[in-house]
């Protein structure tokens, strides 16, 4: 599961990449691709990230330029005892992790940065 901020980083992910399945709560999204291994979900968020820090945001009105956005994302896999709150909950705690990292990363559950925030918070 690849998780994502908001509707725009989401719908131009799906342009980018082609047809994905995309769920979850406004205003966060998640991307599930099955059969997907941790290094294919990797490589799939930092395609997107890469997709959305190269797009210039141009004013419609005007054509005046306005910078580039980037986002933070958090790969999580589905586990065999997982339901659907764990998995979003764990891919939640990854994307806040690369958010308190340096934000404009990925971040999933065997990342050094996750596993530190989590160990520190069940001790």
């Amino acid at each position: 599961m690849v998780k994502l901020l908001d509707e725009r980083t989401l719908a131009f992910a799906e342009v980018a990449l082609g047809q994905i399945k995309s769920s979850g709560r406004p205003p966060s999204r998640a991307i599930t691709k099955s059969g997907t291994s941790t290094r294919q979900a990797l490589t799939v968020a930092d395609h997107i990230r890469r997709a959305v820090m190269a797009k210039e945001l141009k004013k419609k009105s005007t054509g005046e330029i306005l910078g580039r956005v980037t986002i933070s994302v958090g790969v999580s896999m589905l586990k065999p005892d997982d339901d659907t709150d764990s998995l979003i909950e764990r891919a939640d705690a990854c994307l806040y992790a690369a958010k308190r990292n340096g934000r404009n990363r990925v971040i999933c559950e065997v990342d050094p940065e996750y596993a530190a925030e989590n160990r520190s918070q069940v001790a």
